[in-house]
C-alpha cells in the first residue's frame, strides 16, 4: 500500500516570516497510482490552489502560534494517504520609545530622538532585519531606513498630535519580509512661548535700544525663524545676525512698540508674536540765564517810596533786562551729556536778533526792543530729537534811552528845585522851574506839571469864589499851560474871564442895590439884589458863600430886612393894641404911619386894610356909637375858632371873619381840617352873635345850614352850635384876639417831614419850597396858618393826566402851621385834600429867618 509522509518530518520553532520547504514523499507507489496530485493546508502565507500539483511547499508564516501543516496526496483513482506535522510560530514584537524617556510636548520644529527594541518570545531579536520609522511622508527621520536604525531623529513641524511607530523588515535572499510593527506613540506638539526684553529698558532719545526674543523651549534656527515689526518714532538697522535680537535708536519721546513673530522657514507654520512697548525719555535739556558781559548800562530811574519823595538817579538796568544792540549770550546745558549733539537756536520774533548759531551757546544781539522766546532743539547725529529748552530775553530799553540818562538827571534836578519852590509857597518861581525841566524832558516833567497844574488850578478857583479875579486868572492861565489837555482846567480859566467880563454888570447892580438900603427902601433893593442874582447865577462862582460882594449885599440886606420886619412889628403890635383898646383914631394913625418907609405889596395891603378898618369904625361909632363892642369884629378881620363836638370831644380847628353891619352880619367859615369854606349869615344884638352856614365856597368834609349862637365874654365869643345833618350839638369858641388878615404865619426855613427834608421860602403870603423825596417841589398860597397849594415829583404811584410844573405826578396840600410845627394831609392830580388829613407833618430845624416879602 502506498504511504505519505513529509520530510523533514519536524520543524523547529519558527518565528514570522520564516522560510521552511516541506515535501511530501509517497512510498510504495506503484505507476498507475500516477500522477499525484497534492492538497496542502497549514502552509501560511502560500496560496491553496498553487499547491495542487507540488510536492514540495514554502511554509511562510505570518503570525505567531501553533499550526498543523498537512498534506493529502491522490491518485487518478483515488487516494493514496495523508501525512501532516506539527510546527509552532515564536511571537516577535517591536517597541518604540523617546531618547531620552519623556511624556513632555515639544515645541513645534524642535527634534527628538527615538529607538526601538526588538524582541522574540520576550528576548532581544538576532537577525538581520530593517527598521523603517513611520509616518516618513509627514516626519524627516534621519535615517528613516536601515539596519543600524534602531535609532533614529526626527524634526516636528506640525503643530498638534503627532503619531510615529516603527515598521521591522527582515531580509530574506534578495526580498523584505515585514515581521513586527509598533504601537504608535504619540507626541503632543505645541507653540513655544515667546518674551521679549529691551537693553536698556527706558532708552534715552537716540540711544541704541537691543529688543531681545527669549523662546521657551528654545527653537532650532534651522529649522524657525523671527520677524520684526515696530511702531513709533525709530530708526533702525534691522535684525541683527542674531534673528532673536533687534535693535533701533528712538527719534523722540513718543513710545515705540516692537513686535516679534515666529515662524518655520518651509513655511508650514505660524509659531505666534509677541510685542513690548517701550518708552523713550528725553535729555534734560536746558538753557541758562540770559546774561551780558561786562558792565550793566546805566538807566535814569526814580523810586518812589510810600510817603516819600520820588528819588531819581542813574541806576543800572535790572538783571535779567537788556539793552538794544547788546551782546546777549545764553549756555545750554545737556544731563546726560549725549554724543555729537547738535544744537538748532530759533528766536521768535525774528527778524531783529540777528542769525542764530548753532553752538552750545547762542549770541542775539537785537536791534529792537521787546520781549523775545528762544527755543533751543538738540538733535543727535541721526535727527533723532533729544530735548527742547526755551526761555524769554527781555530788551526792555533802547540805546536811546540810556543817550537819555543825562538829560534826565539835569532835567531830574530841576523839577527837584521846582518842587521844594513849590513847598515854599513861591509858585511863580516853581513853575518857571518845572517848564525849564519839561523843555529838557517832557515825559519826566509830566507828573510834576500835572501836579502844578491841579494846584495851580485849584488856586486860581479859590481866587476866583474870594473875588480874587487877577488872581484867579493867573493861576488858571499857568495851569492851562502847564497840562493843556486838562479840560476841566480849560473849562475853569474861560469861566474865569467871562466872570471878569460880566462883572461890570453885577458892580453897576450893587450900587443900585446900596442906594436903596441907604433909604430904606428894602423891596427895591431886594429887586436890584434878584437882578444881581440873576446874573451871578450864570456866572462860575457868582454866588459863592465866599464871594465877598455878594456876601456884604446878603448881610446888607438881611441887616435891612430885619430893620423893616422891626417897624412892622412894631407897627402891628400897636395896631393890636388899639384894636383891644377899641382906640380907632389911634389905630388909624398907626396904619397911615407905616408909609414912612416903602412897603411890601402884602404889607401895603394890610396898611390899606388897617386904615380903611379903623374909618369904618370911626364912622360906624358916628352913626351907631351903641354898637361898638362886638360889632368891632365887622371889620374882615380873621379870627381864630373851634367847635368841640359834645358826644366825642373831637375838635374842629376854624377860622371866621365877619363883614356887614350889625343887623346884616355876613362872612366866611373856614375849617382847617375838614378843608371846607362857607358863607355865614346872621346879626349882632348888644353882645349876642347869631349865624347861620349858607353856601358852600368850597366843598369839603363840613355840613352846611349850622345854626351858631355865641355871647362875648372877655376877649372871646362862647356858645353853641347846632347841625340839623347829624343832630350833634357842641361849643363853639371864637379867639378876639387871633391873628387878622394881615398877620401871616413865617414859615421860611429847613423842615424835617415824613416825605424828608423839606425847604420852604416865603415871599409875603406865596411860598415855594423843594424836599427830598423824588426831587419834590412845593408852591402856595399861605392865608394866616394855613398853606394851600401843591406838591410835584418826578415819579409817584399815581400819574395825572395833565401836567404841572412841567410834571405829570402832582397834587394838592393843605398845611396848617403853629409854631415851628405844621400837619396837614395831601391828594393825587386835583383831587381834594382829604378833611381830616394828617398824613404829612413837619418840624423846623433851627430858628425861623426873616420873610423876604416882594412887590
Amino acid at each position: 500500500m502506498p504511504q505519505v509522509r513529509l520530510t523533514p518530518e519536524a520543524l523547529p520553532k519558527l518565528k514570522v516570516g520564516d522560510r521552511v520547504m516541506v515535501q511530501a514523499i509517497v512510498d510504495n507507489a506503484q505507476p498507475e497510482h500516477q500522477p499525484f496530485r497534492y492538497a496542502w493546508t497549514g502552509v501560511g502565507q502560500a496560496r491553496p490552489e498553487s499547491l495542487r500539483d507540488v510536492a514540495q511547499v514554502a511554509l511562510v508564516p505570518d503570525k505567531p502560534g501553533k499550526y498543523t501543516l498537512g498534506v493529502s496526496v491522490s491518485g487518478p483513482e483515488y487516494e493514496l494517504g495523508s501525512a501532516s506535522i506539527e510546527y509552532e510560530v515564536a511571537e516577535v514584537q517591536v517597541k518604540v520609545e523617546r531618547v531620552p524617556n519623556a511624556a513632555a510636548p515639544i515645541p513645534v520644529g524642535g527634534t527628538l530622538r527615538f529607538k526601538a527594541s526588538l524582541s522574540v518570545d520576550g528576548k532581544p531579536a538576532q537577525g538581520n532585519y530593517i527598521y523603517r520609522w513611520q509616518p516618513n511622508s509627514a516626519l524627516d527621520f534621519r535615517p528613516t531606513e536601515s539596519a543600524q536604525a534602531s535609532q533614529t531623529s526626527a524634526v516636528f513641524t506640525q503643530l498638534g498630535r503627532q503619531p510615529v511607530w516603527v515598521e521591522v523588515l527582515e531580509r530574506r535572499g534578495d526580498s523584505l519580509t515585514s515581521v513586527a510593527r509598533s504601537d504608535n506613540l504619540d507626541i503632543e506638539v505645541i507653540q513655544p512661548r515667546f518674551s521679549l526684553s529691551a537693553t536698556p529698558n527706558e532708552p534715552l532719545v537716540g540711544q541704541e535700544t537691543r529688543v531681545t526674543l527669549k523662546d521657551e523651549p528654545r527653537l532650532d534656527d534651522k529649522i524657525a525663524g523671527v520677524r520684526w515689526e515696530h511702531r513709533g518714532d525709530a530708526l533702525t538697522s534691522g535684525p541683527a545676525q542674531d534673528e532673536r535680537t533687534f535693535t533701533f535708536k528712538p527719534k523722540n519721546v513718543k513710545p515705540v512698540t516692537v513686535k516679534a513673530r515666529g515662524y518655520l522657514r518651509d513655511g508650514s507654520a505660524d509659531l505666534g508674536e509677541t510685542e513690548i512697548a517701550i518708552q523713550p525719555r528725553a535729555y534734560d535739556v536746558k538753557v541758562n540765564a540770559p546774561r551780558a558781559r561786562g558792565s550793566q548800562p546805566k538807566v535814569w530811574k526814580c523810586d518812589t517810596q510810600l510817603g516819600g519823595a520820588a528819588k531819581c538817579g542813574m541806576v543800572d538796568i535790572p538783571q535779567g533786562q537788556f539793552v538794544t544792540f547788546q551782546d546777549i549770550f545764553i549756555q545750554s546745558a545737556i544731563a546726560p551729556p549725549p554724543p555729537a549733539p547738535r544744537y538748532r537756536w530759533t528766536v521768535d520774533p525774528s527778524g531783529s536778533c540777528g542769525l542764530p548759531g548753532s553752538g552750545s551757546e547762542l549770541r542775539l544781539n537785537c536791534g529792537n526792543t521787546g520781549s523775545y522766546t528762544v527755543k533751543l532743539e538738540v538733535t543727535d547725529a541721526d535727527g533723532a530729537e533729544l530735548g527742547t529748552a526755551e526761555t524769554s530775553v527781555s530788551v526792555s530799553l533802547s540805546q536811546d534811552s540810556v543817550k537819555s540818562g543825562t538829560n534826565k538827571a539835569q532835567a531830574g534836578q530841576k523839577l527837584d528845585e521846582a518842587r521844594q519852590l513849590w513847598n515854599q509857597g513861591k509858585h511863580d518861581e516853581a513853575v518857571a522851574a518845572a517848564e525849564a525841566a519839561a523843555r529838557i524832558d517832557k515825559d519826566l516833567a509830566m507828573p510834576v506839571l500835572g501836579q502844578f497844574s491841579q494846584g495851580l488850578k485849584q488856586q486860581g478857583w479859590d481866587a476866583l469864589n474870594k473875588g480874587d479875579r487877577d488872581t484867579a486868572i493867573k493861576r488858571l492861565e499857568q495851569a492851562v499851560r502847564l497840562n493843556p489837555n486838562d479840560a476841566d482846567a480849560n473849562k475853569k480859566l474861560a469861566d474865569a474871564r467871562d466872570h471878569v467880563a460880566r462883572w461890570p454888570q453885577v458892580e453897576a447892580k450893587v450900587r443900585v442895590f446900596d442906594d436903596h438900603i441907604a433909604n430904606q427902601r428894602i423891596w427895591s433893593a431886594q429887586r436890584e439884589m434878584l437882578a444881581m442874582q440873576d446874573i451871578l447865577r450864570t456866572m462860575a462862582a457868582g454866588q459863592s458863600s465866599s464871594n465877598p460882594t455878594w456876601k456884604r449885599v446878603m448881610d446888607d440886606f438881611n441887616k435891612g430886612l430885619r430893620d423893616y420886619t422891626r417897624f412892622t412889628q412894631e407897627k402891628s403890635v400897636r395896631h393890636t393894641q388899639y384894636f383891644k383898646e377899641e382906640n380907632y383914631p389911634e389905630m388909624l394913625r398907626n396904619a397911615e404911619s407905616m408909609r414912612e418907609r416903602e412897603l411890601s405889596p402884602a404889607d401895603e395891603r394890610e396898611c390899606q386894610s388897617r386904615i380903611d378898618f379903623a374909618k369904618r369904625y370911626l364912622k360906624a361909632i358916628e352913626q351907631d356909637p351903641e354898637a361898638v363892642g362886638v360889632g368891632a369884629l365887622l371889620t374882615g378881620k380873621t379870627f381864630n375858632c373851634v367847635a368841640v363836638d359834645a358826644s366825642s370831644a373831637k375838635r374842629w380847628p376854624c377860622t371866621i371873619k365877619f363883614g356887614g353891619t350889625p343887623g346884616n352880619v355876613t362872612g366866611e367859615l373856614s375849617w382847617t381840617s375838614l378843608g371846607s369854606v362857607h358863607r355865614i349869615a346872621g346879626s349882632l344884638t348888644g353882645e349876642s352873635l347869631r349865624f347861620t352856614e349858607t353856601a358852600a365856597i368850597k366843598t369839603g368834609g363840613a355840613h352846611l345850614n349850622v345854626n351858631y349862637t355865641l355871647t362875648r365874654s372877655g376877649n372871646r365869643l362862647t356858645g353853641n352850635y347846632q347841625d340839623p345833618a347829624d343832630r350833634s350839638t357842641g361849643s363853639f369858641n371864637i379867639d378876639l384876639s387871633a391873628v387878622g388878615t394881615g398877620t401871616t404865619a413865617n414859615v421860611t426855613g429847613t423842615w424835617m417831614t415824613t416825605e424828608g427834608q423839606l425847604t420852604l421860602l416865603q415871599n409875603g403870603n406865596q411860598v415855594t419850597g423843594n424836599y427830598s423825596q423824588d426831587g419834590g417841589r412845593i408852591t402856595g398860597v399861605l392865608n394866616g396858618k394855613v398853606l394851600e397849594g401843591y406838591w410835584s415829583e418826578t415819579d409817584a404811584g399815581q400819574r395825572c393826566a395833565s401836567a404841572r410844573d412841567g410834571r405829570h405826578f402832582w397834587g394838592r396840600i393843605r398845611w396848617d402851621f403853629e409854631s415851628n410845627r405844621f400837619v396837614g394831609g395831601w391828594s393825587y392830580c386835583d383831587q381834594a385834600v382829604p378833611a381830616d388829613g394828617q398824613s404829612w407833618k413837619g418840624e423846623r430845624t433851627g430858628a425861623a429867618p426873616h420873610v423876604i416879602p416882594v412887590r
